[in-house]
This record gives C-alpha cells, sequence and structure tokens, in this order.
C-alpha cells in the first residue's frame, strides 16, 4: 500500500513539473516590471524617465480579437475527437468479420478477369488462385487441403454440388502447381469462370463501429464544431526620418503603428503632457506588449497618476503578482493559441496510445503535455481577462475630464449628464457628427466629443496633438 501511494505521488510530480517548467518560461515578466510596487501597494515605486529613442514608424503592431483564449480549447479538444473517431472507424474495418471474405472474392473476380484475356495462367496467378479461395470460403488454416474446402463452402453455402466444384478446382489448381509434369485440365478456366460468376460478394455484418464508445467521439465532435477568428497578424515597416508631424501623420493613417505612438509618448513625457503620454504609451504598449513599451507606460503612470481600475488593478496593484501586465491582450490570446495546441497534441497522443502496445506509456506521455495545455490556457484566459475593456479593439482612452451626455447635443441640461475623468478606459461604439457613443464598464452608453478621448488600437477619429 506504502509503494502504491509513492509511486502515485512520483507519477503526480512528474506530470506537474512540466506544467510549472513551462508556465515559468512562458509568464517570465517582461524586463521593467521591476520597477511596478508589490502587490497590495496603493502607488507605483519611482521610475527612471526613459530615454528618447526614436523608432523607425511604420511598425504595425497587434490588435486583440474578439476571441477569448478560452475558445480555442474547443477546436483543441475536437481534433483529438476527429483522430478518435477516424481509428474507431479503421478498427471497426480492420476487425469487420467479413472482411478476409470479401477480399478473397475480390481477388478471384480480379484472376478470371485477368485469365479471360487468353493469357496461360502463371505460377503465381495459380497461387493466387489457392489464396483466393482459401479467403472466400473464411478457412484459416496454413496448408487447406480439398476436403477442408468441401467442408468450408457446406458450412457456409450448404450445398453438396457446389462443395464438391470447389473442392475439385481446388485439387486441379493445387496439382498443376506443385505435380511434377502436371497441367491444367482444359475446362479449368470455365470452371473458374462459372464458380467465381455465382459467387455472391458477402454482406458487411459490422459495416460501422459496434462499440457505444467509438460512437462517443463522432457525436461529440459534431456537438463541438465552431468557428473562431484568428487574432490579426503583424506586419513591420519602415518610414521616413521621424519628425513630430510625421509621427502624428503616421498615428492618423493608421492607429496601430506602435512605434509612432511609442515616439510621440515619450516626446509628450519631455513636454509635460501627462494625458496624452500615458494615452500614447498606452496604446504602444497594448500593440507591441515589450519590455520598452512597459517602462515608458510605468514613468507614464507615476507622473499622471491612475485614472481608471483596470490601469491600477494590472498595472500598479499587479494583480496575480504581475502575470497579466507581462504579456499584452493578443499575446494572452497567442498563447491561449499555443495551450490548445498543447491540449490537442496531448490528448490525440492519448487517443491513438489506446490502439498501440504499450498503452499506458503512451497515455502518460499524452496526459502530461495535455497538463501542460490546460494549465497554460487557465493562465491565458485569465490574464487576458484581467485587462477588462482594454482587451477589446474598440478601446479608448479619455484625455481630459468629460461629461457623459445622454444624445448627442450641447442642449442636454447638466444635471442629466454624468461626468468622467481623465485617464478612464471606455468601449466606443458609434460615430455621429464629431461625437461619440462610448460606454464605460458595462454601464448605460452615453455621448461625448471625439477630440475628448484617444483609440488604443486604432479605427477612431484621430486624436489631437
Amino acid at each position: 500500500m506504502v509503494c502504491t501511494s509513492k509511486r502515485s505521488v512520483s507519477r503526480f510530480v512528474r506530470l506537474l513539473l512540466p506544467v510549472l517548467l513551462l508556465a515559468g518560461l512562458t509568464l517570465r515578466p517582461v524586463a521593467g516590471a521591476g520597477t511596478m510596487a508589490a502587490p497590495g501597494d496603493a502607488g507605483i515605486a519611482a521610475a527612471v524617465p526613459p530615454p528618447m529613442v526614436v523608432l523607425p514608424v511604420g511598425r504595425i503592431g497587434s490588435v486583440p480579437s474578439r476571441v477569448p483564449p478560452a475558445t480555442w480549447t474547443l477546436p483543441a479538444v475536437l481534433l483529438p475527437l476527429l483522430v478518435w473517431a477516424a481509428l474507431a472507424w479503421r478498427h471497426a474495418y480492420a476487425t469487420e468479420p467479413m472482411r478476409l471474405r470479401r477480399r478473397g472474392v475480390r481477388e478471384l473476380r480480379r484472376l478470371r478477369d485477368e485469365l479471360q484475356r487468353g493469357a496461360v495462367p502463371t505460377p503465381q496467378q495459380l497461387n493466387r488462385c489457392l489464396r483466393g479461395i482459401a479467403a472466400a470460403w473464411d478457412l484459416r488454416v496454413a496448408a487447406p487441403t480439398a476436403a477442408d474446402i468441401a467442408a468450408a463452402v457446406l458450412r457456409i453455402d450448404g450445398h453438396d454440388d457446389r462443395a464438391r466444384r470447389w473442392s475439385a478446382l481446388w485439387s486441379a489448381t493445387e496439382r498443376a502447381l506443385y505435380a511434377a509434369d502436371a497441367r491444367l485440365p482444359t475446362e479449368w478456366l470455365r470452371y473458374l469462370d462459372a464458380s467465381v460468376s455465382e459467387l455472391g460478394m458477402p454482406a458487411r455484418e459490422q459495416p460501422y463501429p459496434a462499440r457505444r464508445r467509438h460512437w462517443l467521439p463522432p457525436a461529440m465532435a459534431l456537438a463541438l464544431l465552431v468557428t473562431v477568428a484568428a487574432p490579426a497578424s503583424t506586419r513591420a515597416g519602415d518610414a521616413p526620418p521621424p519628425e513630430r508631424e510625421q509621427w502624428l501623420q503616421a498615428v492618423a493613417t493608421d492607429g496601430r503603428d506602435w512605434a509612432a505612438h511609442r515616439n510621440l509618448a515619450r516626446l509628450q513625457l519631455e513636454e509635460g503632457a501627462w494625458n496624452a503620454a500615458v494615452a500614447h504609451a498606452l496604446a504602444s504598449f497594448l500593440l507591441r506588449g515589450d519590455a520598452d513599451g512597459r517602462a515608458v507606460l510605468d514613468y507614464a503612470l507615476q507622473q499622471a497618476g491612475v485614472g481608471d481600475p483596470v490601469l491600477q488593478r494590472v498595472f500598479v496593484d499587479t494583480v496575480m503578482y504581475g502575470v497579466p501586465a507581462s504579456r499584452a491582450p493578443a499575446g494572452w490570446q497567442r498563447i491561449g493559441m499555443l495551450a490548445a495546441m498543447l491540449l490537442a497534441a496531448g490528448l490525440t497522443l492519448a487517443v491513438i496510445g489506446l490502439y498501440l502496445p504499450r498503452r499506458r506509456r503512451w497515455i502518460g506521455a499524452g496526459a502530461a503535455v495535455a497538463a501542460c495545455g490546460l494549465g497554460l490556457g487557465v493562465v491565458a484566459q485569465l490574464g487576458w481577462s484581467a485587462y477588462g475593456d482594454l482587451r477589446h479593439a474598440d478601446a479608448a482612452l479619455l484625455l481630459q475630464p468629460a461629461n457623459l451626455y445622454p444624445e448627442p447635443t450641447d442642449l442636454v441640461p447638466d444635471e442629466e449628464t454624468a461626468p468622467l475623468a481623465a485617464g478612464a478606459v471606455v468601449r466606443v461604439r458609434h460615430h455621429f457628427l464629431g461625437w461619440l457613443q462610448v460606454q464605460r464598464d458595462g454601464q448605460a452608453p452615453g455621448w461625448i466629443r471625439s477630440g475628448t478621448v484617444m483609440p488604443l488600437y486604432g479605427g477612431a477619429p484621430r486624436p489631437g496633438a
């Protein structure tokens, strides 16, 4: 009993170690995360001003899709189910009782068609005839005789005259193949033609998987058929030498240009435009998600202050020990895809192991890989969810205090408006004549002027300088 317990513990440890190793390598915080406060601290630790390093513009970042990382678990489970269904059908075909007889009938028909062309039977063809007769009548002995053939025909067909014809055909073929100076009878080909013509193709007794465990995978595969969207791809390019107007033009041309956002963030930090610096630094980090962008964002948040609970939770309080802030939302989606591939590979390996010898080793290896993928997928989903509204492609940041109007007009009384502080994260819903309909934290949507917000992933009106 003690030995069994020790083996169970050691097996659990062996399965857990790859999960911890993979999670540690994947979720290692980016450089610059050390400038953040420890979990639970109220503010950001003192940060060093980032140097003004000019980046060539035209580098397009990744915009997160609407697909949560956990959604990729569905196709990851669907692939092993499809493999399982294919193996179940293959197993049903390999173990079908009539498979041997059907193969023998096909062999005899092919041989008859070949000999009807007038060629003299060769020893190879005579040997094929013997094998085909034995297979067609389900005779599974190493060296069958004419009496064995007659008994097999009687057992399956029940006609004495047909049993005698097949027995005579076997004897004549065997004698011509093995006897010295023996020749085939002149009526041999006619006997073969008549016997094969009246031999029907046996019907399949099990044309499909007959066990419940073989029907489960196809049913689940049909239930899990889903369509998921792939995240936007990244591309890179170069632009003319960077200047202020060129950076603004690059952002206006394509709001996903993370290099232009970062150049503007550094420039506005030097000029003291803290709110705009936070907006551009946040956009650069969300599009790129690298260490340099995190350092610029940390310093901008320290100077401007945190104006949104999501920014406080992810970049200041470092929820989950700073794991969400180590990657951008699009990065967590890519990690979710990697986790789904690991899960699919592990489950597929375990399913294949069910049909192979030493199945315990195959199933154990597949379970270890699937456990790594599942653990990584859970972390990716948690990291992506921690960003709140920032994980959506229509997220924007409020650059200055504004009032939220119920209608797109300045004629609404002030008591019917709701104030919004600078630095609030909102989601842009609609555009109308210089007004934007925005929504925050699932609350009722309202209207604000388009110049008061900056889109974080592009696609919204051009931000002010």
